[in-house]
């Protein structure tokens, strides 16, 4: 049987449905045929997996629940166990595609991503514990790390997380001086991007953007690194420090990823920073397409700057993407990566330095002292 919990703020239920043989192969089907980009030979029969193995596990695992919830819940907080960890449910269909030829769009796909905002948690405990936290204070808003790499442009990744050659990334630092100019705050590029910066801030900052590579060994609880421009992060570097900020973005392939344990999850860089101390966390489910990341990025702070929530802010940036991508690009390899772990509520953008109104407000108040000289001066009698 596969249990699933269904709680709303006036419901609890808990029903189970049949528990499938092949459950673990339909979830790794669905992760290869998002996960790559199909060449054009492969692109039938990427779409056909795709879209006959998102519309069964829908029925199998989410339509039960959903079937059960009023029409006006459109947030899902889902607390997956096991296996299920690696599935992408908003990338699940609501129904079969309308058309079998490969077509990736929103009008002929029926994305679980259209109709509903989801977010993920690991569990039920570090959920609650979480929206119970109180927010810290800051010395920074946003700081964004983009370092700069030289290694060999070919395809090849680093490999077991020991290689020291990684490729040029091509709009890593161009997505973090974007988000700067929207938001304000830090970036630190090329060299600037080092440890002992990030060691330094990661305390003290609202938000913490890393657009970086990152090397995971789902075999291994010790050798996951996102590298800086001079080192790396380590998911023991991370257990071992503290953070109040509110959101850590990873923009970086894999950072979803890790070594799965029964009963705990996925070990995840990303589950490193919400162990650290973060609210919640931005990360990936595959190597994701580096340019192609920038764009979603760019829409997520928008959404963001307007106070829209964290995980709506995701789901809107998607979708924005998806609409407005050519064909090619519409597949989910280049948009479906990110989602939202921890927190979902509106962040308000703490800006460093002086707040907005009180640069005018000081110039009136110059303004005035010297009127108020000039008028003392002249106007005193004269003897």
């Amino acid at each position: 049987k596969i249990y699933i919990f269904l709680l709303t703020e006036t419901q609890m239920e808990v029903f189970s449905v049949a528990y499938s043989s092949k459950l673990n192969e339909q979830i790794e089907q669905l992760r290869q045929a998002v996960s790559s980009l199909p060449s054009d030979q492969e692109l039938a029969n990427n779409f056909e997996q795709y879209t006959k193995t998102a519309f069964t596990l829908y029925e199998q695992l989410l339509a039960p629940a959903l079937k059960q919830l009023p029409t006006s819940v459109s947030s899902l907080i889902l607390i997956p166990d096991y296996q299920l960890n690696h599935l992408p449910f908003e990338l699940l269909l609501m129904n079969p595609p309308l058309s079998t030829k490969p077509n990736f769009s929103v009008k002929n796909l029926d994305y679980v991503l259209e109709h509903y905002t989801l977010s993920y948690d690991y569990s039920a405990i570090m959920h609650i514990k979480n929206r119970q936290r109180n927010s810290g204070s800051y010395r920074q808003g946003f700081v964004g790390l983009a370092p700069i790499f030289i290694g060999s442009t070919e395809e090849a990744e680093p490999v077991n997380c020991r290689a020291t050659a990684l490729k040029p990334l091509a709009c890593n630092q161009q997505e973090v001086q974007t988000i700067q100019n929207l938001i304000g705050g830090q970036s630190l590029l090329g060299k600037q991007a080092h440890k002992n910066t990030f060691d330094l801030l990661l305390p003290s900052s609202q938000i913490v953007h890393l657009a970086t590579h990152a090397c995971i060994d789902e075999n291994s609880l010790t050798d996951d690194k996102i590298f800086l421009a001079d080192d790396y992060i380590s998911k023991h570097d991370l257990f071992n420090s503290r953070t109040n900020a509110e959101l850590v973005v990873l923009s970086a392939c894999n950072t979803g990823s890790g070594q799965l344990l029964k009963g705990e999850g996925v070990m995840s860089l990303a589950r490193g920073f919400i162990q650290a101390g973060s609210a919640s966390c931005v990360l990936s489910r595959w190597s994701v397409d580096d340019c192609a990341t920038a764009k979603i990025m760019e829409q997520f702070y928008r959404s963001l700057k307007e106070e829209v929530g964290r995980s709506e802010a995701l789901r809107l940036s998607k979708l924005s993407y998806l609409q407005s991508a050519e064909k090619y690009y519409q597949h989910p390899f280049f948009w479906g990566a990110f989602t939202t772990y921890g927190q979902t509520t509106p962040l308000k953008v703490w800006r460093s330095g002086l707040p907005p109104w009180l640069l005018p407000s000081l110039g009136a108040l110059v303004i005035l002292l010297l009127w108020s000289v000039w008028k003392f001066r002249f106007s005193r009698p004269t003897h």
